[in-house]
């Protein structure tokens, strides 16, 4: 298969697919010059990382695939709680989910176990162009210690876990310095 040009659109959709999967595009050298991938070596390894981009058809199919996969996508894989409590990542639901009768777990790294209604952790809730509806959740009533956490969401029509990442209150600066 003959490698697509890399000019203008078809050099943006290979970008976003290599994006989408992880691989950084660029980085800073030494004297701060900063180095771009090639086409070649992006094709390279997403195809190391099992997704096909010899041709526009493999990066549009592999651009589509991945939308898909948003779509299906509930909540990310890993989310943090700063001390706001507000969650970074709103959960994806179908508008006729019904919350009342969601639970949510957090399993703490010491063992311990919180648990709360969903209903009770929506702080806000956006409608999206697909249909979903997008919850933005607040953990102030639970309170998850500093830490690394699992979040798990029962009672959806799919499961949702995710790791949980409470950090640290920022150090305010002291006076003097």
């Amino acid at each position: 298969m003959t490698p697509i040009p890399l000019a203008g659109h078809g050099r943006a959709s290979l970008n976003e697919l290599a994006r989408r999967h992880g691989v950084q595009l660029s980085y800073t050298g030494t004297g701060g010059r900063q180095i771009r991938a090639s086409g070649d070596t992006l094709r390279a390894l997403l195809g190391a990382l099992g997704h096909a981009a010899s041709t526009a058809a493999d990066i549009r199919d592999g651009l589509a695939a991945e939308e898909a996969h948003r779509r299906e996508q509930l909540f990310e894989p890993v989310v943090v709680c700063p001390q706001s409590g507000v969650l970074s990542s709103r959960l994806h639901l179908s508008a006729q989910v019904d919350t009342e009768h969601c639970e949510v777990q957090i399993r703490r790294e010491d063992g311990g176990l919180d648990t709360a209604p969903l209903s009770q952790l929506v702080r806000g809730a956006h409608s999206e162009s697909d249909g979903r509806v997008a919850l933005e959740l607040s953990l102030d009533s639970i309170r998850p210690p500093v830490g690394y956490h699992v979040l798990v969401i029962n009672r959806l029509p799919r499961p949702v876990e995710s790791m949980l990442m409470v950090p640290p209150r920022p150090q305010r600066p002291r006076s003097w310095e």
